[in-house]
């Protein structure tokens, strides 16, 4: 419960879950593992469990991206009732290109609720 809270607080946020260095030795760990461990100081059913795990302690890249991957789910699966059920929708498409002739698109769903909610 704990660290699916941290994962929507950093989502909110629009924070990112990691960084470059993530070692014990690293004075930013990013942002999933400091909030972890910054509940674990007031929380001492995770405190323990961090400091005595030695095989999981749920901080790992691969549990990150599970973590990722499900809340992408259940955001997209939201997204297609609403957009379903929408009154109104537009979509945005943008595409540009950098000076090494990468290209990028981004596409923008714009809908109104059933509530009449405008939503993007």
């Amino acid at each position: 419960m704990k660290r699916s809270a941290t994962s929507r607080a950093l989502g909110l946020q629009e924070l990112s879950f990691r960084g470059h260095f993530e070692s014990e030795s690293s004075n930013n760990r990013a942002n999933y593992k400091e909030l972890v461990y910054l509940i674990s100081k007031y929380d001492k059913k995770m405190e323990s469990h961090l400091d005595t795990a030695s095989i999981f302690t749920g901080l790992s890249n691969r549990i990150q991206n599970d973590l990722i991957e499900a809340i992408n789910k259940v955001m997209l699966n939201e997204m297609q009732k609403e957009i379903d059920q929408a009154k109104f929708v537009s979509i945005l498409v943008d595409e540009t290109s950098d000076v090494s002739a990468s290209s990028q698109l981004s596409t923008v769903l714009r809908y109104v609720t059933e509530d009449y909610v405008i939503k993007e």
